[in-house]
């Protein structure tokens, strides 16, 4: 928190997955709850970049984010399912007003397709799974697969 960035990216890069984090930073080996999920691909379009630093050191920001993270992460746990990952974090999105006029239209263009997608954090950036095709009139789509392995050279 020194430096006003995230700790979000290190235990995905690391275990890969989706992890769950009940408190900040990376516990120890093995006290990491997963989301079962294998070969997702995860469809995404970028509009931008949110800058870290500044919203980390927005007093209020803050703490509208830890109330809604606190909530969502709550109902998340109680289904650790990839759909209600999907759910819970675009909750959150919508809970913490974050989200450019395009990340919204992306959504709902997603949701009306009948996939589901939410907003990266902290980015102006969509990712959804059956999009259906939906975020390609938002920009250049990139696919991802969720791995388990962690970063790794192929």
């Amino acid at each position: 928190m020194k430096n006003r960035t995230g700790l979000g990216d290190v235990a995905g890069m690391t275990c890969g997955g989706i992890d769950i984090r009940k408190h900040a930073g990376i516990p120890p080996v093995g006290r990491i709850d997963r989301i079962p999920c294998s070969n997702e691909i995860i469809s995404w379009v970028s509009f931008g970049e949110i800058s870290t630093r500044s919203v980390l050191s927005d007093g209020i920001k803050k703490k509208s984010i830890n109330k809604a993270g606190r909530l969502r992460l709550k109902e998340l746990i109680k289904k650790p399912t990839l759909e209600n990952f999907f759910r819970q974090s675009c909750a959150f999105t919508k809970q913490i007003d974050m989200m450019s006029t395009k990340v919204r239209d992306a959504i709902e263009a997603v949701e009306a397709s009948g996939g589901l997608a939410s907003q990266a954090m902290l980015g102006d950036t969509v990712f959804s799974i059956n999009d259906n095709g939906a975020l390609s009139e938002f920009g250049e789509v990139k696919k991802s697969r969720i791995s388990h392995a962690g970063g790794h050279l192929l």
